[in-house]
């Protein structure tokens, strides 16, 4: 069973999808088709919908029973240890006014959680996954632009690649993020890559790997909307897990959750500046620290 909802859809993809499927109300179609089909629609819908919202609602084999995919849209497909949710903007995001926090909960809200039973973890994490992390000129996806891109490739819980590169933004660095990353402007119109030559070499790198990170829905954004433009579907499909949301789940009481703070409670060292494959050695040292506690 299929189930697509879309918004602003243009008569030709509108003809593609009534060939397979039913219009049971404007912008609702559901029907069943094979997965080859199933998938060659939603590229047809990928590639078509300029400005329009994508919702693709489908049966699986997996504990849900069913699996989704989005475009365009604020609500990012996050998959949290085998279970697939959707993690829906806030306020602050939608408007751009600031990153999702990492340490943005009270006092209170803390002693609640220590309060609270440790979730049961639902599926195994994964040993064979790609790490992301990613500088940018911003806060707002749609604004700004990924300055730095980096990556590393797991097998069996060990690193055996990685990836870095530097991006060309289209304006000068703001001074404030030269002091954070380290980055400067020379050194960015220098050294960097094309965004869109970076965006296919970070797909060619990770393949259907499952994406960690810290923060990732910050980093995903990024990336995502990159792949829109360039009518992809990017890594939408891959399995994502969370580093900072597991770090919260099994961590239970610290003063906040940086990336800082949870890697100087394992004694991991860790450079002061910020920089995209850095970054990606602290996730990978305290994931596979978390990996060893029990929920």
């Amino acid at each position: 069973m299929i189930v697509v909802v879309l918004s602003k859809c243009p008569p030709a993809l509108r003809g593609d999808l009534t060939k397979w499927l039913l219009e049971v109300s404007p912008g609702i179609y559901c029907g069943n088709t094979t997965a080859r089909v199933r998938d060659e629609l939603w590229e047809r819908i990928v590639k078509h919908l300029k400005t329009g919202q994508a919702t693709m609602v489908f049966s699986s084999d997996g504990e849900q029973r069913l699996d989704f995919r989005v475009h365009n849209t604020e609500w990012i497909p996050v998959d949290y240890e085998g279970i697939k949710l959707v993690r829906h903007p806030s306020n602050a995001r939608v408007e751009g006014k600031s990153r999702p926090s990492e340490d943005r909960e009270t006092t209170g809200q803390r002693e609640k959680k220590c309060s609270q039973p440790k979730a049961e973890v639902k599926s195994a994490l994964p040993s064979d996954y790609c790490l992301l992390d990613l500088e940018t000129t911003g806060l707002k996806p749609e604004a700004d632009e990924i300055l730095e891109i980096g990556l590393l490739r797991v097998r069996q819980n060990q690193v055996t690649d990685q990836y870095q590169a530097i991006l060309r933004t289209e304006a000068d660095l703001p001074q404030l993020i030269t002091d954070i990353t380290g980055i400067t402007t020379e050194e960015m119109k220098a050294n960097g890559k094309d965004g869109t030559e970076a965006l296919k070499e970070v797909l060619h790198f990770v393949g259907r790997d499952p994406v960690l990170g810290y923060n990732l829905p910050f980093d995903m954004a990024f990336l995502q909307h990159g792949f829109v433009k360039l009518q992809m579907a990017g890594l939408a499909q891959n399995r994502t897990v969370d580093v900072l949301s597991l770090a919260r789940l099994k961590m239970r009481g610290l003063q906040n959750y940086r990336l800082a703070t949870v890697a100087t409670h394992f004694g991991i060292e860790r450079k002061e500046k910020h920089r995209a494959i850095e970054d990606c050695w602290t996730t990978f040292r305290i994931y596979e620290r978390l990996r060893t506690i029990d929920t």
